[in-house]
């Protein structure tokens, strides 16, 4: 996981269950003005969602919203480990 990525991966897990638009994660994680940020933001969270295995089964969802934006949910329980 790139040193970008991790960061996204820890902004999303700060503010679990919040609808964040592309334009804030990016002033917030690339600390620069959303006009200049292309498609980083939905590259990485790309990415992201590829590393973290959020598929069907996961414990956590990344999920587009209708705003342009993002929200990390935890959708169930983890299985308890034996």
């Amino acid at each position: 996981m790139s040193r970008r990525e991790f960061q996204l991966l820890m902004y999303f897990v700060s503010r679990l269950g919040q609808e964040i638009s592309q334009a804030e994660i990016y002033r917030d994680v690339w600390g620069a003005e959303p006009e200049t940020m292309g498609g980083a933001v939905r590259v990485n969270v790309s990415r992201l969602r590829h590393k973290l295995l959020l598929g069907a089964d996961s414990c956590f969802q990344l999920s587009a919203t209708a705003g342009h934006g993002y929200i990390f949910l935890r959708v169930r329980e983890p299985e308890a480990v034996n």
